[in-house]
Order: C-alpha cells, then sequence, then structure tokens
C-alpha cells in the first residue's frame, strides 16, 4: 500500500508459531550406523553365475567406497523422530517459509514445531514411515546399480582374459615360427 508520497507502508504479518513459549519439536530424527552388507553379508566378495553356468567371485561392490576395497559393512541411516519440548528464541521468513531458532538447538521450519505433543507425536510416525520408505528405496535402487556394475564387470574381463588368450596363443605360434632354424638352400 501505498500513501500520497510514494512510500510503502508494511502490514505485520502473522508467525504461525509463539516465541519464548514450550512448543514440541519433531527433532533430528535419525542415527547413522553400520551394519553388515546384504549383499555380500560381510564377505566382501559375491559369486555371480553367468549365463553360460560360468562361476565368478567377484569384489562386493556393495560395500565397497570409491576406489577403496569392499569393507564388509555398510552405513545404513535409522529414522527415529520423536517428540522434543523446545522454546523459539527467533523468527526468520525467506520467502513464505517460517524458520525458528531453538534455544540451544539448531534453526528449524515451522512445519516441524507443534502445539501439542499429539499432534507432534502424529507427525513423527508419519515421518519416521516416509523417510525409512525412501531409504529402502535407495537401498534396493543402490544394490541394481552396483549390480550391474558386477554384471557388466565380469563380462568385460571376461572378453578382456579371452582376447588376451587368443593374442598369447597368435603370439606364441608366430615366435614359434621364429626358432624354427633356417634350411641351407644348397
Amino acid at each position: 500500500m501505498t500513501n500520497g508520497m510514494n512510500m510503502t507502508t508494511h502490514d505485520c504479518i502473522p508467525i504461525p508459531k509463539p516465541l519464548n513459549t514450550p512448543l514440541w519439536w519433531t527433532g533430528d530424527g535419525y542415527v547413522e550406523e553400520h551394519i553388515t552388507c546384504p549383499e555380500c553379508a560381510g564377505t566382501c566378495a559375491i559369486e555371480m553365475i553367468k549365463g553360460n553356468g560360468e562361476r565368478v567371485t567377484l569384489a562386493c561392490g556393495h560395500c565397497q567406497s570409491g576406489w577403496e576395497p569392499p569393507r564388509g559393512w555398510v552405513k545404513r541411516t535409522r529414522f527415529h523422530y520423536a517428540p522434543e519440548q523446545v522454546i523459539a528464541s527467533k523468527v526468520e521468513m525467506h520467502g513464505d517459509t517460517f524458520y525458528y531458532s531453538l534455544e540451544g538447538l539448531s534453526t528449524t521450519d515451522s512445519d516441524r514445531l507443534f502445539l501439542t505433543r499429539e499432534e507432534c507425536a502424529a507427525e513423527c510416525d508419519k515421518l519416521n514411515r516416509e523417510r525409512t520408505e525412501q531409504e529402502r528405496q535407495q537401498e534396493i535402487a543402490s544394490i541394481a546399480s552396483k549390480r550391474h556394475s558386477l554384471a557388466f564387470s565380469a563380462s568385460y574381463w571376461g572378453r578382456q582374459v579371452k582376447d588376451l588368450e587368443r593374442k598369447l596363443e597368435v603370439a606364441k605360434a608366430r615366435l614359434s615360427v621364429c626358432k624354427k632354424p633356417k634350411e641351407n638352400a644348397a
């Protein structure tokens, strides 16, 4: 709104949650833990059976991190959101979202703060289900991707071995020709 002098007046925007009063927060809600690799069962290797029945043992790609060798364990995130009572001391608005500074903790958006413990507990249950399912789907996709890489690797290196064996036979044949004594033309 402007007054007659091209100056803007500001309206107050109500904040969704009160400051300096007890509120319920969903918390951080996760713990990272190391578990035995579900793909290799901690052995660091898997055995793949190719379409022709040939068995190939490969380093496990699921518990391998980058170029490091397999570890036999993977990091898994376990979600456990639980209501925590907090006091919001400050609020900021970025775009359409309100962010609250929590005393002694971090900053959170208003969607994770509740007036009652019951509302917060219901949201925590929902977050636990959703995030656990997302993590499960991500792990399935990761395993599938790494299996694809292992299948490619087994096929690729199998072809390399066969090509090198064929080249070795050709080289041996050529070498044997070079070693044959020359017949004298007399």
